[in-house]
């Protein structure tokens, strides 16, 4: 059975962000192989991201970014993966303002 999307919290800062001096720091689920690529809601402390790609030859890390980015509309050169290059658990690095980001965030 398909685990419902979790909301926000209230306050808007729930554990699976962290501010920093550059940012905000999001940790994300991936599922590969996905018939439709998007964000799919909070899952375990995460957002989840479906995407088309398989993990060969980096292809479902750049997926991962573009959707990240499409879905925020902000530049892709703005997201970096930091951890979890070669895993289904990854953490990225979004540049800008973390309020902002947030924000934008917040509807999921």
């Amino acid at each position: 059975m398909k685990q419902k999307p979790k909301p926000l919290p209230a306050n808007n800062e729930p554990a699976i962000f962290t501010k920093t001096k550059n940012g905000l720091l999001l940790n994300l689920q991936i599922s590969t192989g996905a018939s439709l690529a998007g964000v799919d809601g909070i899952f375990n402390n995460r957002l989840k991201i479906k995407v088309n790609s398989q993990p060969v030859d980096n292809a479902a890390n750049k997926e991962v970014i573009e959707t990240l980015a499409k879905f925020l509309q902000i530049p892709k050169s703005s997201i970096i993966i930091k951890s979890g290059s070669k895993s289904k658990l990854k953490t990225v690095l979004i540049n800008g303002e973390a309020n902002e980001i947030l924000n934008l965030l917040k509807n999921l």
